[in-house]
């Protein structure tokens, strides 16, 4: 929670539009870092990290996440 209130503090802060991605780490005491904000990453199918993310929690594919791209830039 602390991680995800964090990361939408620092977007509003960097007036980031659309998606991005948040980078963290944690550090020796387990506690977490902020590494950096990447406005525009890259969404294609099989190189990007970010979509082996939303697959790896999801269990979806890449057609699924462009859709919900979408599905959330409808409802912002």
């Amino acid at each position: 929670e602390q991680i995800v209130q964090s990361t939408l503090a620092i977007y509003r802060r960097l007036k980031c539009l659309g998606y991005a991605r948040a980078d963290w780490r944690l550090d020796k005491n387990g506690q977490p870092q902020f590494l950096e904000m990447n406005a525009l990453p890259d969404i294609m199918d099989d190189a990007s990290s970010i979509v082996k993310m939303y697959r790896h929690k999801s269990g979806n594919g890449h057609s699924d996440f462009l859709l919900d791209i979408i599905k959330y830039a409808v409802d912002a």
